[in-house]
């Protein structure tokens, strides 16, 4: 039984020791030609991206827009979005992709930003935009902004037909620091805003003939839109 046993034995040995050092070896390669080999990747990835085809980012046009975008609404987002759509970029670079995604996520008017490839050279943009709800004005008229329903504040565009609401010193102070993209800072925007979407969405379409709203009294808002 001893006999018979040792040769067996010193077999497992050897099977596990020449597993061990096929694991380093393998350690050892990837330690030593890992980066190297990743690296060699990445910049032939790179230049097959920067050889890809190129997309004229210049030539844009609107294949579809909801239904409230309309002059002179289309002529302000358009003009906005403008400088992020110049010159041309390989359709398979990423890092270019990535950035031109940024830029156009950083206009006021873009809520959500995806883009499409359509081979061989084109690029389709999917955007999530910011409807405007209500103009707002200074306690002496003068244009401040526009807002969305959740009271980010968007650019003033000229010709738009939104209820008004003006800032009245008696509800508080009469202007606003306005800082596109972000949410207005007083508490009277945000509820106008959503009693201008409660008016268009819930009461007007039970009204048959409703008159449009004109303008939200900002000293008169009630204890429901104080509270909210």
């Amino acid at each position: 039984m001893t006999s018979s046993s040792n040769p067996e034995r010193s077999s497992r040995t050897r099977a596990w020791v020449a597993r061990v050092v096929v694991w380093l070896a393998f350690v050892g390669t990837v330690i030593g030609f890992g980066p190297r080999a990743y690296s060699v990747l990445a910049s032939r990835l790179d230049l097959h991206a920067q050889r890809s085809p190129l997309v004229e980012l210049g030539l844009v046009g609107f294949v579809k827009r909801p239904s409230w975008l309309q002059e002179p609404l289309l002529l302000a987002v358009s003009r906005d979005l403008q400088p992020w759509l110049q010159g041309r970029m390989p359709i398979l670079d990423e890092v270019r992709a990535r950035k031109l995604l940024a830029g156009l996520r950083s206009v006021p008017w873009v809520e959500e930003a995806r883009l499409e490839r359509l081979f061989p050279d084109r690029f389709t943009v999917h955007f999530g935009l910011r409807r405007p709800v209500l103009a707002v004005r200074d306690a002496q008229g003068k244009p401040l902004c526009l807002c969305d329903r959740d009271g980010v504040v968007l650019p003033w565009v000229d010709g738009v037909e939104l209820p008004l609401v003006v800032l009245r010193r008696e509800g508080g102070a009469g202007t606003l620091a306005c800082t596109f993209g972000e949410v207005a800072n007083d508490d009277r925007v945000s509820a106008a805003a959503a009693i201008a979407v409660e008016w268009r969405d819930e009461f007007a379409p039970l009204v048959p003939g409703c008159p449009r709203l004109l303008e939200v009294d900002t000293t008169n808002l009630g204890e429901r839109w104080v509270r909210s």
